[in-house]
């Protein structure tokens, strides 16, 4: 489990580091040179579009690893032990299901995608590829999600 916690960790920082900075690169320069020109980057806004997806499926491994994902901590702590287990239950069982869904079409559709030349409408950035990242990354954090479940239920065994 800890591979797993390292690797998304890794894919946390410097993938959304790369994907930060090349979205504001390429707002910026858009922004630049419409100012400049009077005319943009044809498929900024294509790429930009991609590259938010696989921002925010980059960040998802990595918030199940270290327990960083949204939840009501100030009515969470003041619910009695079983109350948390169940949200925490509820919680995984949710996450689950959503990269499940998530995780498995997107690989589903690859061959289809590859086939049939899916692509953004602007300059034709093919979809596949991001589709395949989100499989994949839909399966880190599957695999995160596991090990923090592992991890929390050890933590509560202990108190």
């Amino acid at each position: 489990m800890r591979l797993v916690s390292t690797l998304n960790g890794f894919l946390f920082r410097q993938g959304t580091g790369l994907a930060l900075v090349a979205m504001t690169a390429l707002t910026t320069g858009d922004v630049l040179l419409r100012w400049i020109t009077g005319r943009g980057v044809v498929g900024v806004i294509d790429a930009t579009g991609l590259i938010l997806l696989l921002f925010f499926f980059l960040t998802l491994p990595h918030s199940w690893s270290v327990d960083a994902h949204v939840r009501m901590d100030l009515i969470y702590d003041r619910l009695p032990r079983v109350a948390r287990r169940a949200v925490d239950a509820l919680g995984y069982a949710g996450a689950v299901v959503f990269v499940l869904i998530i995780g498995v079409r997107a690989l589903r559709e690859l061959p289809q995608m590859i086939a049939s030349g899916v692509a953004s409408q602007t300059i034709s950035i093919p979809h596949w590829p991001v589709a395949a990242a989100i499989g994949a990354l839909c399966l880190l954090s599957l695999a995160g999600i596991v090990a923090a479940s592992l991890e929390r239920g050890k933590a509560e065994e202990g108190k």
